[in-house]
């Protein structure tokens, strides 16, 4: 490499002269950039780890939920987290699920009410909706909201399925 050819920080942008003569191409125009962008790395590894324990803990919860869970526990506030998560769970477990009973029925229907194999969010175990019309009808009306949910969403990639 020849002496003078130029290239940008990595963390702020700024022009680098790179050094000819055998040395290491830099990256980082100096000791604070290169620090700034080791600790930005190490934030998004701690965030990323922190989501992902937040979404195998509470799979039923959005995506925007996850992130404003996460900011929380990134805070510290590790107790906020688990009481904001209670509150809602408590509000799903209640909610009518009319429109996603109904529509589960309409995929069942699509299926032939067959047996399908689906994991419980609420209770994390798997789980088996029995073939009939009955079946699925007495499921979709008595089972808690997030076990509804779980057997839609198992519905919709055995729908999926197929289709191809």
């Amino acid at each position: 490499m020849a002496y003078g050819n130029r290239t940008h920080c990595l963390s702020c942008g700024a022009d680098i002269v790179q050094l000819g003569g055998g040395h290491r191409q830099r990256q980082y125009c100096d000791d604070t950039c290169k620090q700034r962008a080791y600790l930005d790395r190490c934030a998004r590894s701690a965030s990323q780890a922190r989501k992902a324990t937040l979404r195998a803990t509470y799979p039923a919860f959005a995506e925007e939920t996850i992130d404003l869970l996460d900011g929380f526990e990134a805070m510290g506030n590790h107790e906020m987290v688990e009481r904001i998560a209670a509150v809602i769970c408590a509000e799903l477990e209640r909610r009518p699920l009319t429109s996603i009973a109904d529509a589960l029925m309409e995929l069942g229907e699509q299926l032939n009410y067959c047996k399908l194999d689906f994991a419980t969010p609420s209770w994390k175990v798997p789980a088996v909706l029995w073939p009939g019309r009955d079946s699925w009808q007495r499921f979709a009306e008595r089972a808690p909201a997030l076990d509804v949910k779980g057997a839609y969403e198992s519905a919709m990639r055995a729908v999926a399925s197929n289709r191809q």
